[in-house]
């Protein structure tokens, strides 16, 4: 009877010891790498926007493996895409269509983003067959 008390002590420690474990990982450990990704993503963002698109191809593959959600991933990919398409230097335009097809073709992407892509390679189409 009493080998049968300790083992469910320790059983009981153990469920204890994983649970705080878990919680000090979701209260102190997995909020910083958010802020670290957030401000990282912000600053991708920013150098988009600027107009520096050879950094952005550059910076934007790594935090599109951060990224915590495939919603961010399709985000991401559509930066890319368009950063590629309005670069344009040799074999800039393929690598943009084929980056954001691959957003197209991802049904684990919201389908916001998922459109977002389709929409910008029509555009892509669109302009060219203009010019």
């Amino acid at each position: 009877m009493q080998k049968r008390y300790i083992l469910i002590l320790i059983i009981l420690a153990l469920s204890g010891t994983v649970f705080f474990g878990y919680m000090y990982y979701m209260r102190f450990h997995l909020p910083q790498q958010n802020k670290t990704y957030q401000a990282d993503a912000k600053t991708a963002y920013d150098t988009f926007v600027s107009g520096d698109y050879a950094t952005s191809i550059e910076s934007l593959p790594a935090l599109i493996a951060q990224a915590p959600n495939k919603s961010e991933v399709g985000r991401l990919k559509i930066l890319l895409g368009v950063s590629y398409w309005v670069r344009d230097q040799s074999g800039d335009r393929t690598q943009a269509i084929k980056t954001l097809k691959e957003v197209v073709n991802d049904y684990s992407i919201p389908a916001t983003w998922r459109a977002q892509a389709l929409n910008s390679i029509a555009r892509f189409v669109n302009d060219s067959s203009l010019s």
